[in-house]
């Protein structure tokens, strides 16, 4: 997105991707452009303020996240404690009770 100098002239332009490609769009030189060029600086800023908002809110979730995740993990080691417990054992990802000689509460 630029002014250009052509001669004593200045002309607004936008570049816009057009499928593969990315093309300039011609916006004029006087009042309509300035109000364009305008609008187009206001939706950036606009998209900036909302980028750092969203980072700082994952910023702050941050501790929340790795609460998450050391809880899922230590639940994750009580239920395999309590299924090896109940004479479970683990077969290619699945638990699966225990039968015949190794079963302990046999």
């Amino acid at each position: 997105m630029a002014w250009e100098r052509r001669g004593r002239a200045r002309y607004y332009y936008r570049s816009q991707r057009v499928g593969n490609r990315v093309v300039r769009v011609y916006h004029g030189s006087g009042r309509k452009a300035a109000h364009v060029a305008r609008q187009h600086a206001l939706a950036r800023e606009a998209a900036q303020a909302d980028a750092a908002a969203a980072r700082a809110l994952a910023a702050a979730l941050e501790p929340l996240e790795r609460l998450d995740n050391d809880t899922d993990e230590q639940v994750g080691l009580l239920l395999e404690a309590a299924l090896l417990a109940g004479g479970f054992h683990e077969h290619r990802g699945q638990w699966r009770k225990r039968h015949g000689c190794h079963d302990s509460n046999a």
